[in-house]
């Protein structure tokens, strides 16, 4: 994410972490366009769906996180993150059993 660029809007399903390759500080928004806060974004996060919120698992202090967000780059450097999500065993049987 170059420094300005922003992500689309988007909604996270399934709890998550990202490593952060390349830190910067991200801006995050709401549904609704509303800027909510910013942090210094480095090292690994990982974040748990509860309800419509991400609630933190690595004790890193952040305001609440709507599962529908987006973020944008306001530092002066590129960001990049590699992110994965925990997805249910169930979920991914019934992938694999399709694709038989």
């Amino acid at each position: 994410l170059a420094p300005g660029e922003m992500t689309s809007m988007h909604r996270h399903d399934h709890d998550y972490h990202f490593v952060v390759i390349k830190p910067t500080t991200l801006e995050v928004f709401g549904e609704d366009g509303s800027r909510l806060f910013d942090f210094w974004a480095e090292d690994t996060l990982g974040f748990k769906v509860v309800g419509d919120f991400l609630e933190v698992q690595n004790g890193i202090d952040l305001p609440p996180v709507p599962r529908i967000h987006a973020a944008k780059n306001i530092g002066t450097e590129i960001y990049h993150e590699i992110l994965f999500e925990t997805k249910p065993k169930q979920q991914m049987d019934q992938r694999n059993t399709q694709e038989l």
